[in-house]
């Protein structure tokens, strides 16, 4: 879309987030600019800020340090914790604890594929309405509670170095959907 709106321009996708994932993306206008954040971006220098609806109630803020890998044993591509994987580092800062979840907010300075996902999952808070790494069950119950099947996983904001020495941040609200299952989570509780 953006390509065809600005045609004279070399619009290019500077970094991925998952389909299923709402927020912010950046675009490049420039391919001086997209090796200039890739380098970044390969340094681990970018910042990404996301926010989640965790399954189950986190008991502390923590930093999670673990390498992840795709498995490619499946006809689609899942990412698991490997030691032969990537390292990924993620820093999970508690928001809100509800009932029986918690909202949360995570930073990432590595981005592999899935990493949140997979680190929420192994951490036995697995995001809500993660149709790979859930819990279908509890999906399904939050679904027909709340008539909300998206993930609740929104890439909230980036922050990075602009071509003049500058450090820049750009954020995207969160969905209608994200902010009608917060409103419902009091209303929602798991039983053990």
């Amino acid at each position: 879309i953006a390509r065809a709106k600005f045609p004279s321009l070399e619009i290019d996708l500077c970094h991925r987030i998952d389909k299923s994932t709402s927020g912010c993306v950046l675009l490049s206008k420039n391919k001086k600019f997209l090796r200039y954040f890739h380098k970044q971006l390969k340094d681990n220098r970018v910042i990404k800020k996301y926010e989640a609806i965790l399954i189950g109630v986190l008991k502390r803020d923590m930093k999670i340090e673990t390498n992840i890998d795709i498995s490619t044993k499946e006809h689609h591509h899942k990412v698991q914790e490997s030691k032969d994987g990537k390292k990924a580092v993620s820093v999970f800062k508690i928001l809100k604890k509800y009932n029986s979840f918690t909202h949360a907010e995570i930073l990432i300075s590595t981005g592999r594929m899935h990493q949140i996902r997979v680190q929420s999952s192994s951490l036995n808070h697995p995001i809500v309405n993660d149709k790979k790494y859930g819990l279908f069950s509890l999906n399904k119950y939050i679904a027909r509670e709340t008539s909300i099947s998206r993930l609740a996983l929104h890439a909230s904001s980036i922050s990075f170095v602009d071509l003049n020495g500058l450090t820049v941040s750009y954020e995207a609200p969160k969905n209608t959907e994200f902010d009608i299952l917060l409103s419902e989570l009091d209303n929602l509780t798991i039983k053990s």
